[in-house]
């Protein structure tokens, strides 16, 4: 770690916020977890990171994201966007739509059925999962341009790009989809990257590259013990990613 511990502020998905905030943990950073509008723009404040993602979307959820986003934006710390299950439905795409109106985003990550979304491509989506979809390289970096934020697209081969530049890094393990939340633990991840080692494409980069090698090596670590379930390889992944934390 470069800095003594990088706070990130999650305002983030109920249904996996315990393992992104286990994973910053783990990763040497600390995680605080406020979502009330009345409290938001003071711990913002104090933060060195903010991760915004939709997860479970709403009225209460939008208004606190907006406070904390200008906020980050008006004391220069990075600023994470996730687009949870963009193009599901008609208020998720609002609801992104006005954050990115109001608020200017580091990076903005998710996967290539989220992404093309943004876009701007006619995506049928039924839920929060990745689609075999077709994006390229100029797609993501008129996004960045569009946006001025580093684009991660994430899937079997995750295309991170800003508007002059743009790397490959190839995808960690399939049992990555088989758990619900791997998705938010790399935006959180990234966050504590950009907070840590400054805010420039190399910083996701690297982000991205641990959290799939932390990937692959937690699914060897599985098969090593002849185990198959699920929750066991979230375990072991978490352990995996924990490697970076200076206390270990």
């Amino acid at each position: 770690m470069k800095r003594i511990n990088p706070l990130v502020h999650l305002i983030s998905n109920e249904v996996t916020l315990n393992d992104v905030v286990n994973v910053i943990l783990g990763a040497g950073g600390r995680a605080v977890c406020a979502v009330a509008k009345e409290e938001v723009l003071e711990i913002t404040s104090t933060s060195d990171a903010l991760v915004l993602n939709i997860g479970v979307p709403n009225k209460k959820k939008l208004e606190a994201m907006l406070i904390a986003g200008k906020r980050a934006n008006e004391i220069g710390i990075p600023v994470v966007l996730d687009p949870v299950g963009l193009g599901a439905s008609a208020f998720r795409n609002e609801f992104v739509n006005h954050l990115l109106e109001e608020i200017s985003f580091t990076c903005i990550k998710g996967n290539r059925a989220e992404i093309a979304e943004l876009c701007g491509f006619e995506i049928i989506s039924e839920g929060v999962d990745s689609k075999d979809v077709k994006l390229s390289i100029s797609d993501i970096q008129h996004l960045s341009f569009r946006t001025g934020a580093i684009i991660a697209a994430t899937g079997e081969v995750n295309i991170i790009a800003d508007d002059r530049s743009s790397f490959e890094v190839k995808g960690g393990s399939h049992l990555l989809t088989k758990i619900t939340g791997s998705g938010c633990m790399l935006s959180g991840l990234i966050g504590l990257y950009l907070a840590d080692e400054g805010q420039n494409i190399n910083s996701v980069v690297s982000a991205v590259k641990y959290f799939n090698n932390a990937g692959k090596s937690a699914e060897s670590d599985l098969f090593a013990e002849g185990i198959k379930g699920t929750g066991s390889y979230r375990i072991k992944l978490i352990d995996r990613l924990s490697e970076r934390g200076e206390y270990l």
